[in-house]
Order: structure tokens, then C-alpha cells, then sequence
């Protein structure tokens, strides 16, 4: 049953929520963008025999709309769409996560440059192009991070994943 991501299920929910009026495109819009945030995949918790409830914006009827889907998952012609295709979602990046337990060892940012406030500026920096990949973990903390509306973020250092 693990053939369909909450990801694909959240481009499901999307497009059904196009077609639809009132408040049953209220709930299909609320759980596609909740279904980025689930912590476990859809698909899983009907593996384990669990009520697909227990993820938030999950009712019994949009509940029953994703056992439909992950059971019989519909042809896909195309990618997710273009506003959703490069993101990941927590069910997904806690499985990345979790191939690799010391990755909370490593984690560490800094400024390329310090910030400039109250004026305009263009700002010049020379990088090492290989240090990218250990600056994108620095967090944006006045930016969507600081949200708790759209972004969770907790970690226990005694499990050693998010």
C-alpha cells in the first residue's frame, strides 16, 4: 500500500478541491496543505490498521477520499504540480533524516555577510561553493520558520530524529 506519498496525495486533494464548492472544497484545500505536515505517510497508517483520522484536517470523509486513493491509487499522467513539486514533506524528510542518525552532529550556520538594516544596499560576498551544502541548514529565523502556523520544528537529542 506504500505506493502513494502524502506529497502525491496532497496533488489529489488539490485538484479535487477545483472541483468541488463550499465546504467541501474548504476541507479539500485544509488537508492538501496539511498534508505536507503529517509526520507519518497516509499509506502507512492503513498499514498498521489505523484510522487515517489521527492526521490533522482528516475527517471521515476526506479520510475515505484518501483510503480510495491509496488503495487504488488513480494513473498519474503528470508530476505533482509546479507549486508543490520541489517540496518535501515531514513524512519525507524525517525518512532522509533517518538514513543518516548523525546528521544533528554536523548541523551549524553562519553568516556569509552580516545583515544590513535601514538601508538599501547591494551586498558582495565571495563563496566557497562547496560549504553551500552546510549553509542551507542554517535556519531563517525571521522568515517562514518563525510561523508556527505553517512550520513545526521539534527535535529530541535522546531519539536522534525530528
Amino acid at each position: 500500500m506504500a505506493g502513494i506519498s502524502n506529497g502525491d496525495l496532497a496533488d489529489l486533494l488539490a485538484t479535487r478541491a477545483e472541483s468541488e464548492t463550499g465546504f467541501r472544497q474548504k476541507a479539500f484545500k485544509r488537508a492538501a496543505r496539511a498534508a505536507f505536515l503529517w509526520p507519518e505517510e497516509a499509506s502507512d497508517l492503513l498499514t498498521g490498521a489505523r484510522s487515517l483520522e489521527e492526521l490533522y484536517s482528516v475527517g471521515p470523509f476526506i479520510g475515505e477520499q484518501l483510503r480510495g486513493w491509496i488503495e487504488h491509487p488513480p494513473a498519474r499522467s503528470a508530476a505533482r504540480d509546479s507549486l508543490r513539486r520541489d517540496f518535501l514533506t515531514v513524512a519525507e524528510a524525517r525518512k532522509i533524516l533517518a538514513r543518516d542518525p548523525t546528521w544533528s552532529e554536523r548541523l551549524r550556520g553562519k553568516y556569509v555577510v552580516e545583515p544590513v538594516f535601514e538601508q538599501e544596499t547591494i551586498i558582495i560576498a565571495e563563496l566557497d561553493l562547496n560549504a553551500v551544502d552546510r549553509e542551507k541548514m542554517t535556519l531563517d529565523v525571521s522568515g517562514h520558520h518563525s510561523r508556527p502556523d505553517i512550520f513545526h520544528f521539534q527535535f529530541d537529542p535522546g531519539k536522534g530524529q525530528i
